[in-house]
Formats: structure tokens, C-alpha cells, sequence
């Protein structure tokens, strides 16, 4: 095990720090027992409520899912990039979503919060395939022990494929994205997935984060499963 990353700030913008400088040797095995055996957690029950609702507002609907919206401003900007589809911004913090208030939206966005890893599994449930899903600057829980944290290792990472017929996943974080684009490829048997991991280094900025990462120096990652 390498020692962790230097602490230093680049242009105030702190790096990852982590000891881990490989992809996890756990990740495959870990992710085709995911693809094995399902989930078993089933739904809160007013996160059934919650979906119950948002199925029947939106299911006829084509939709692009903003997974971890956070005060929602990638949800603004996917709305504007996508004028013919109703853009869900999604983030599990009512005190992020309140940050911007719907009438700063276009009319083709909302913002939800829910649970992602339920909102996952009902989706599933019902059958209900989004377009395209963007999972911009997940938590990337840096530490080894912590890698069943990462979406890509996680149990509701098969339902989040399967709901979504395009995903985009950005992050500053390159074994994130690596871990990433693996994980897919194992669910997706190879053949039938197309997966590239390329680096962005100049706009325009999907997200408020992009741009403070890229402005300050950093790389950011993107991960595209279609």
C-alpha cells in the first residue's frame, strides 16, 4: 500500500486523498456478485409513496436523470442542453434542493429528493427506462474499506444500469472513473456496452463542480455507457 496523496490544495480546491493507487482487487468479484444476486433491501415505504407520484407525473415522459443533483444547477443546464425531455434532478439533501427555487428552472425541469438507492429499485420494478442517467461528482469514498460505498460496487448497481438506456458519469477522481467504466463492462458482458474514459480539460462545464475543478488545474474524468 502506497502512502496517502500529499495533502496539498490546488488553486483552494482539494485533491483526493486515498492509499489506493490501483483499482480495488476486490471490484470484480464484488461486482459480479451484485450481478448475481439481487438486492434484497426492499424500499422505505414513503420512498414508494414518492416514486408512486413522480411515475405518474412522468413516465410518459422522455427522461434525463440528474442522479445527486445537489442545489440542482446541472439540472438547469441538462434542461436547457435537453429542451424536448423533462430533466429530473434527483439529491437524497432537502437542504441542497432548496438552495435554487423552481422558478430559476426551465418548465422541462424538477427537482426530487429521494433516496437514489430506492428510487433505483423501483424504477426497475416498474420497468421505467431513462434516456439518459448522469451521475455528476458522486461521493467517491476514497478509502479502500469503503469501496461497497461506490456506486459501481454497490448492490443497486445493476437496477442503475438497467434504467438507464445512456449513462454519464464525470468525476475528478481517475480510479473512480477506471473502477467505473470496469464495473460496466462486467455488467454489460463487454460485447454490448460502449465504454470510453477521457479527460476534459477546458468547457463549456457541466456542472458548477466541473468548472471549480477544471479552473483550479484539475482533470476531470468522464465515463460514457450506452
Amino acid at each position: 500500500m502506497v502512502p496517502p496523496e500529499a495533502s496539498g490544495v490546488i488553486g483552494s480546491v482539494p485533491r483526493i486523498q486515498t492509499a489506493q493507487d490501483t483499482v480495488h482487487p476486490r471490484l470484480v468479484s464484488v461486482v459480479k456478485k451484485h450481478l448475481q444476486y439481487a438486492y434484497q433491501r426492499p424500499p422505505s415505504t414513503g420512498m414508494q409513496h414518492i416514486f408512486a407520484e413522480m411515475y405518474e407525473r412522468y413516465h410518459q415522459y422522455p427522461i434525463i436523470l440528474d442522479a445527486g443533483c445537489g442545489r440542482g444547477h446541472s439540472t438547469r443546464l441538462l434542461a436547457r442542453q435537453y429542451p424536448q425531455h423533462m430533466v429530473l434532478g434527483l439529491d437524497k439533501s432537502e437542504h441542497r434542493l432548496q438552495h435554487l427555487s423552481e422558478a430559476a428552472l426551465p418548465d422541462n425541469a424538477r427537482l426530487w429528493r429521494v433516496e437514489l438507492v430506492d428510487f433505483w429499485l423501483l424504477a426497475k420494478a416498474h420497468q421505467w427506462r431513462f434516456e439518459r442517467t448522469y451521475v455528476l461528482y458522486p461521493n467517491p469514498w476514497p478509502k479502500a474499506r469503503h469501496l461497497q460505498r461506490r456506486w459501481h460496487a454497490h448492490g443497486v448497481f445493476p437496477a442503475l444500469l438497467e434504467t438507464a438506456q445512456s449513462l454519464v458519469l464525470r468525476t475528478n477522481w481517475k480510479l473512480y472513473a477506471e473502477e467505473f467504466a470496469l464495473a460496466a463492462a462486467l455488467a454489460q458482458r463487454g460485447s454490448r456496452a460502449v465504454i470510453s474514459l477521457e479527460i476534459s480539460q477546458e468547457g463549456p462545464f457541466m456542472s458548477a463542480f466541473e468548472r471549480k475543478y477544471v479552473l483550479a488545474g484539475q482533470p476531470v474524468y468522464g465515463v460514457q455507457v450506452d
